[in-house]
This record gives structure tokens, sequence and C-alpha cells, in this order.
């Protein structure tokens, strides 16, 4: 087994998730969470093509996430040509898993850190560390309107 790296040197995974965290608590402030359009690819410089943004669907019987956002990185670790137009629902070899992280960062409107594995669209295996953060809005602060993930992985070939 052979394991590629597919990703700058200079953010390894822990420092994007530091990072992120860190940026997090910072538009957060006093608030109970912090809130969506405080969010700019400017706060998150070279981190913006490792970072996805998921918009929540409150459907009264049933919630529902869709991107709004997936970085360059993104798309190629879940297999997607790059000049595709990705955002909507969640459609990936992992979509029940992530529904089940969304759901459980939405209800404890904490930041939800994890690893794991997966195979991508095209059939390619990727191990993966990626975090994921709740974001309200001005509007609706107390409620997770949002979630901002970054996530960094690696291509396992055999």
């Amino acid at each position: 087994m052979m394991i590629v790296a597919t990703q700058k040197k200079e953010d390894h995974e822990r420092r994007l998730v530091a990072r992120m965290a860190a940026m997090w608590q910072d538009l957060k402030q006093k608030k109970e969470l912090p809130w969506e359009d405080h969010i700019s690819p400017e706060i998150l410089e070279s981190m913006w093509d490792s970072c996805f943004m998921v918009r929540i669907e409150d459907i009264e019987k049933e919630r529902g996430y869709s991107y709004s956002y997936l970085g360059a990185d993104i798309k190629h670790a879940y297999g997607y040509d790059l000049s595709e137009d990705i955002p909507g629902p969640l459609a990936c070899t992992i979509a029940d898993r992530l529904h089940h992280e969304y759901t459980i960062l939405v209800n404890s409107k904490k930041p939800l850190l994890n690893e794991g594995e997966f195979e991508n669209h095209n059939g390619v295996l990727i191990k993966y560390r990626q975090g994921l953060f709740p974001f309200a809005s001005e509007a609706n602060p107390n409620h997770v309107v949002a979630i901002l993930g970054g996530m960094r992985y690696k291509t396992i070939l055999d």
C-alpha cells in the first residue's frame, strides 16, 4: 500500500483544524454561536481551498443539508472534476455518515473533529481528518444555520 500526499505541506492537517478552531472562537466572541456572515475567504486565507460550507435546511419533518461551497481540494477528494459546479444536496459516497455528523453538530452547537476514510466517486480510497464548525445568523443567533468544514486528506493507493 502506498500513501500519496496530495496537498501542500505548508498547512498540515492539525494546523488547518487548529487555525479554523481559533478563527471560530474569535468570531464567536461572547455569543453562543458565531455568525455565518462573518466568514470570508480572506479570513481563511490559504485554507479556503480545503474548506466547504453546508447550509441547514430546517424542514419541518426532516432536516436537510446542502453544500453552498466546496473548495478545490474538497472536490478533488470526493472525485469531482474541478470545473464542476457542485453546490447542492449531499451527493457523495459518505453522504449518510456526513448527515449523521452534521446532525450531531447541529444538536450540540459545538465543533466536531473527526477522521476516517472513504472511497470517492472514482474508486480511490481517501483517508481524512476534518473539523466541522457551527454558525448561526444575526436573525437566528441561537440556531445553527450553516456548517463550515475543513478537511485534509491523503490518497491511499494499493
